[in-house]
């Protein structure tokens, strides 16, 4: 052989050598016996290593399709953008409405503002809700989309602000112009939110010594706060609300203190001539006056009530009702999430029959107690209700995962047996998709449980590292890469929920399993079968610990 046939046989080695091998090679489910690049023997294809492949490498690994659940979260997204435009309008709307009542207008002026924001309303009560996927068991969402329910209140205090004018008195809620918004909105809007108008329209009033309007508005306003202190109202955005009310009260008080000090009152009826009085000459007047019957001119008993006052205690016994609700609704989401968890612990104590009971418990608990509450009250939705849907699907995914394989079939999961298991791995794989569990799931509740699946499934690998079952361990790299994948797709996650925050880690937990297998290859490589006592060392302060439930 001449020497540049030697150095070309040399330089063509050292090509294919210099080669590297697709990441994560023995993750695909190609033969072990095939080799990547075209043929090309790979620097890492040696005997030792394949022995290693060839007990780590799965033929089929989990898959995951969010295409369709992708495509209802860009429909309801763009929906959510619709509703908040509507809003929107609603906002200009009422602003040129609000302009119009403070300035000298026609009617006809006030007519065309008007019916600008009758239509706008209308638009939004009478919206069409997004269609769902619905099934035997379902659950109805109905509640405002994006800021409507915010921008509806803002309406009724217009409206409630528009009737005082007029009346003196307040809106009552059968009124058909805020009939059909919810008790809240109509709390919140038309009683509540009056309040700083009202204050407001008082230092108008004030500044032209207009003592009898000024005097409504204190009498309407402490009737308000008087009939509000009857509520419980629980912690949110009407309770926030309402502390403000107080303050409102506190304003207009001064401000007819203020008038009656420099003497301004409810017997002067042309302020022109009581300007021209002695200042000492009225004061000692009013004093004398107040003296002999303070309560006829500044709160007299007799006075009648300017609220609705049997409509309001029907919202108000409405209102308690559905905090009623709620309390029972919180307090049985507890025994549904406590058995879901238990399912979980469960399941990796393979304790299958005790896991199935659980399970079968949790969904019970949701379609006969929970579910016909929120159908009820489709607002008590978000909350404990969402968190327990959450919690079901996690465990349901986890039981499946171990329990089901692809094709349906149960596997044959004997995970207590301290033997190292063959290349088909201990558990099925089996991921469910949304249209298979027997509820109806919203796109945030199956997103959430998916990845929360993945903290689970890490504790898993960490289980069966111990036991040096690298086909196990590989599985559950496999699974927590296609959730991650499958995730990663999306072109969006729902808003206003905390998916997009399980995100890093999961991420975590897939470069955590990763490494997990690289310890299984090093203690393989050195010819280590046997459980030893390194595995504790390893749980306790190694990779294989690092693995936590960061859900």
């Amino acid at each position: 052989m001449t020497s540049s046939s030697i150095t070309s046989t040399s330089t063509s080695r050292m090509n294919k050598a210099s080669i590297p091998s697709p990441p994560f090679h023995y993750l695909s489910p190609t033969n072990v016996n095939d080799t990547p690049n075209g043929g090309t023997t790979s620097p890492i294809d040696d005997p030792n290593v394949k022995s290693i492949k060839s007990k780590i490498c799965r033929s089929n690994g989990p898959s995951i399709d969010l295409s369709e659940l992708d495509a209802e979260v860009l429909a309801s997204e763009e929906s959510k953008r619709d509703a908040y435009d509507l809003g929107s309008d609603l906002k200009v709307a009422l602003v040129q409405a609000r302009e119009l009542l403070e300035r000298p207008h026609t009617q006809a002026e006030y007519e065309k503002v008007h019916s600008h924001v009758k239509t706008i309303v209308h638009s939004i009560l009478h919206r069409k809700p997004l269609e769902k996927n619905s099934k035997t068991i379902s659950i109805t969402k109905t509640v405002r989309e994006s800021n409507l329910s915010f921008r509806l209140q803002e309406y009724a205090s217009y409206e409630s602000y528009t009737y005082f004018l007029q009346t003196g008195t307040l809106l009552p809620p059968s009124n058909p112009s805020v009939s059909s918004l919810t008790d809240e909105e109509y709390l919140g809007g038309a009683v509540i939110g009056i309040a700083p108008l009202l204050a407001r329209y008082a230092i108008g009033r004030a500044t032209l010594r207009d003592v009898r309007s000024v005097y409504i508005t204190r009498d309407l306003l402490r009737q308000l706060e008087g009939f509000l202190m009857t509520f419980d109202f629980r912690n949110g955005p009407l309770r926030r609300r309402y502390d403000g009310v107080k303050y409102n009260v506190k304003a207009v008080e001064t401000l007819s203190y203020e008038l009656s000090v420099t003497g301004a009152n409810l017997d002067t009826m042309d302020v022109d001539e009581e300007k021209e009085q002695p200042n000492m000459k009225r004061m000692k007047n009013d004093d004398d006056n107040d003296n002999l019957n303070t309560s006829t001119k500044t709160n007299p008993p007799s006075q009648p009530s300017v609220l609705p006052i049997q409509k309001l205690e029907e919202l108000r016994s409405r209102m308690e009702r559905r905090d009623e609700l709620r309390e029972s609704l919180i307090k049985q989401c507890r025994d549904a999430q406590k058995f879901a968890k238990q399912a979980i612990y469960a399941i990796h104590r393979n304790d299958n029959t005790r896991a199935t009971k659980l399970l079968q418990d949790c969904l019970t608990i949701i379609q006969n107690n929970l579910q016909p509450i929120v159908n009820s009250e489709p607002s008590l939705y978000y909350g404990s209700f969402s968190n327990v849907l959450e919690e079901y699907v996690e465990a349901v995914l986890f039981h499946s995962w171990i329990y089901m394989k692809n094709d349906g079939m149960e596997s044959t999961n004997n995970q207590d047996n301290n033997t190292t298991t063959n290349s088909t791995g201990l558990v099925g794989g089996k991921i469910l998709s949304r249209s298979e569990f027997s509820i109806s799931l919203h796109p945030e509740d199956y997103l959430g449980g998916l990845c929360d699946l993945t903290g689970e499934i890490g504790r898993y690998a960490v289980k069966r590292g111990t036991l040096r079952d690298s086909a196990s361990v590989t599985l559950c790299l496999q699974t927590n890469m296609a959730i991650l994948l499958a995730m990663e797709r999306l072109n969006r996650f729902p808003s206003g929920c905390g998916v997009g925050k399980k995100m890093e880690p999961l991420r975590r937990s897939v470069e955590k399993i990763e490494k997990m297998l690289y310890e299984l290859s090093l203690v393989e490589a050195t010819g280590r079968k046997d459980i030893k006592a390194e595995s504790t060392s390893m749980m306790d302060g190694g990779v294989l610990g690092g693995i936590n439930d960061e859900d």
